[in-house]
């Protein structure tokens, strides 16, 4: 009987110890080693984004923590989620540093201009009353082209006005003919701004 309660003691002692051991057992850590983007170049065009995406490695690390940067601002910049987005014509590295072990992995970005094609006007001729404003509308070929902003111009600005604000708002002021221009900021791949007119008459 006594050899019965000694190994039941025993047993029960052990048991103890396991759990115990069990209970107070530290997780493991896994160390990062490496770091993979999924482009190592890519193409932009200036006010274009696309995301790059980034694999920790192991997959089972236990930090997966990463940070990114870009060294030419002015180019391209990327946000703390990886898209990156073109600002200017050049090129940029993009860098994604992992928290645990600083290890890198980087991306060669170029980024260009899509120049402008034409520009065009809802009108090319309008007759309007004194003091009767009109609106313009205008449009951007191509559709993707870089640099879309314009400017208005009157040939006469004592007959018709161009507003500062709205773009493209003019205001008859005197009976006459002016010729308003739309001008592009943008230039095409010769290096020209790229025009669209329309005659005023006012009566």
């Amino acid at each position: 009987m006594k050899r019965q309660i000694t190994a039941l003691l025993i047993f029960a002692t052990t048991l103890c110890v396991l759990i115990g051991s069990c209970s107070n057992k530290i997780p493991e850590v896994v160390s990062v080693f490496g770091v993979k983007l999924d482009k190592s170049s890519m193409g932009l065009a200036v006010g274009e984004s696309r995301k790059l995406t980034a694999t920790v490695e192991p997959k089972n690390a236990t930090d997966k923590g990463v940070s990114w940067e870009s060294d030419n601002d002015p180019v391209a910049k990327v946000d703390q989620d990886g898209n990156v987005t073109g600002i200017s014509k050049g090129r940029a590295k993009i860098t994604v540093i992992t928290d645990d072990s600083g290890h890198k992995a980087t991306c060669d970005v170029g980024v260009v201009e899509i120049p402008v094609e034409k520009v065009t006007l809802d009108h090319d001729k309008i007759e309007l009353n004194i003091d009767n404003p009109y609106q313009f509308s205008w449009t951007i070929f191509p559709d993707g082209a870089s640099i879309k902003e314009v400017e208005f111009s009157s040939s006469d600005e004592s007959v018709v006005r161009c507003a500062d604000k709205p773009l493209g708002l003019i205001y008859p002021t005197k009976i006459g003919v002016a010729t308003i221009t739309v001008t592009t900021v943008g230039t095409d791949k010769d290096d020209k701004q790229c025009k669209a007119e329309c005659e005023v008459t006012v009566k």
